[in-house]
């Protein structure tokens, strides 16, 4: 196979992993995800989605076994306090139970947090979660990424193009005919007087 066939295949091939990129990244995702969070003080489970721009956050959880849990949806920030405190001051969503549904606007481009943990007097029992949710909004990582792939494959396949035109042509063998008998016309010399 010619090297400028391998270019832009490859370059062909890249653009249509960027195109999916870029679509991946713009499209809501959606997951069900379940947890648990061991016996004890001080565990906690969590989920976490990165947002570029304006985004939101919506679904249900369900405690599948074991009571109550504390549920919050939190930024960076507010995160890393939770971590240093094992408290939620502020929050962007918050509830207390066995079940509920949350539906939250995510303000700015960062990280934000599904967190859980033990609901009240229930630090010592494992408890078991079950999460549906969506997160909509642009997906920085998959939108680069797919950006990028576009680039490289539009340039690869162009570069492919360009060498398949620079590249020499096979010259032609002339024809042959086998076991042909070629007769020609016998050419006479002038006649003398």
């Amino acid at each position: 196979m010619k090297k400028s066939r391998v270019v832009s295949i490859i370059g062909y091939v890249m653009i249509l992993i960027g195109i999916i990129g870029v679509a991946w990244g713009l499209q809501p995702s959606r997951a069900t995800t379940s947890g648990s969070i061991p016996s004890g003080y001080g565990y906690y489970g969590y989920t976490k989605a990165s947002m570029w721009l304006y985004g939101h956050w919506s679904g249900e959880f369900t405690v599948t076994s074991g009571g109550t849990v504390h549920f919050y949806i939190l930024d960076a920030g507010q995160y890393d306090s939770y971590m240093n405190t094992g408290q939620a001051p502020s929050s962007l969503f918050s509830t207390t139970g066995s079940a509920s549904s949350f539906s939250v606007d995510l303000p700015t481009t960062g990280a934000y947090y599904m967190v859980f943990d033990h609901g009240p007097g229930y630090e010592t029992v494992e408890q078991t979660i079950s999460i549906e949710h969506k997160v909509s909004g642009l997906d920085l990582k998959f939108l680069i990424g797919g950006a990028v792939l576009l680039v490289i494959g539009a340039v690869a396949s162009v570069v492919g193009v360009r060498m398949k035109r620079k590249e020499p042509e096979a010259p032609v063998a002339p024809k042959t005919f086998a076991d042909v008998t070629m007769f020609e016309e016998q050419r006479k010399p002038p006649e003398q007087s």
